[in-house]
């Protein structure tokens, strides 16, 4: 068998030997219309071999370069496609993002809202508690002067009577008796208060 490969290898390069010297003999004795006409038996191993040469191209060199860009391309739409579907969540995480911000605002709004109005109630309350508180202090201290004023206005109307009954005693030269002393200055301290 490689004696018929040899062979036809062989019969093949004599054959485009012996075709090259007809051509070169044929330019010579016609000049530059041998370029021009066609040999068939070059036309047809030159589409033989053409033929040949696609058909393992498409074999074995386009179908792995088609399957890889095939696969290069299905890559590329899938990672079109996923950056589609984050930018899409993105765009829902800023606009819950947004949400929130909005409730946390109004919430700290009215707790802040809420604070100043217990704050100002609680001074409230405090100013009423200390009115109230110096109200009664100034009106325990009134009661407590009024009674100290009760107390100093009967004692000194005590001590008038017993000054009294003792000017009286030394110009009547008389002493009243202890006794009879506390009756008239009982007497004389209800004359007075009445």
């Amino acid at each position: 068998m490689a004696n018929t490969a040899q062979s036809g290898g062989e019969l093949l390069t004599e054959t485009v030997v012996a075709r090259g010297a007809s051509q070169s003999r044929r330019a010579e004795s016609g000049g530059a219309s041998a370029l021009l006409r066609p040999d068939p038996g070059l036309v047809i191993w030159t589409w033989l071999i053409f033929f040949a040469l696609l058909l393992f191209f498409r074999k074995f060199g386009l179908g792995p370069l088609i399957s890889s860009m095939e696969e290069r391309e299905n890559l590329i739409s899938s990672a079109v496609d996923d950056a589609k579907s984050a930018k899409k969540e993105l765009a829902e995480i800023n606009a819950t993002r947004d949400n929130i911000l909005a409730d946390a605002k109004k919430e700290m709004e009215s707790i802040i809202r809420e604070g100043r109005r217990k704050s100002e109630e609680t001074a409230q309350a405090i100013l009423e508690n200390a009115k109230k508180n110096a109200e009664k202090m100034i009106n325990d201290a009134r009661g407590e002067i009024e009674r100290e004023r009760r107390a100093s206005l009967l004692k000194l109307k005590k001590d008038i009577v017993d000054l009294s009954l003792m000017a009286a005693a030394k110009v009547s030269e008389r002493e009243i008796g202890g006794a009879d002393n506390e009756k008239y200055v009982e007497k004389v301290i209800t004359e007075l208060s009445a």
